[in-house]
């Protein structure tokens, strides 16, 4: 039951989430560019550092979010 109420909401709330998962494929497009491009290891070290945070603040962003619509909906 869980997962049909999560289902239903993430497809509700999906364009108020999508500008989050934009953001972070664009940041970590930009980051791993740096990886890969990167002449010095504070270059590379750094893409990786910020790929990595982008992907941690979308993934709380949208635990947060989910669980905002699921107290919402009970």
């Amino acid at each position: 039951m869980f997962g049909k109420l999560l289902k239903s909401d993430l497809k509700a709330q999906f364009f108020s989430v999508a500008p989050i998962f934009i953001s972070v494929f664009v940041i970590a497009l930009v980051g791993e560019l740096f990886v890969l491009f990167g002449k010095n290891a504070v270059g590379t070290a750094l893409g990786g550092f910020v790929v990595a945070l982008a992907m941690l603040f979308a993934c709380l962003v949208i635990i947060i979010a989910v669980a905002l619509m699921f107290s919402k909906t009970v």
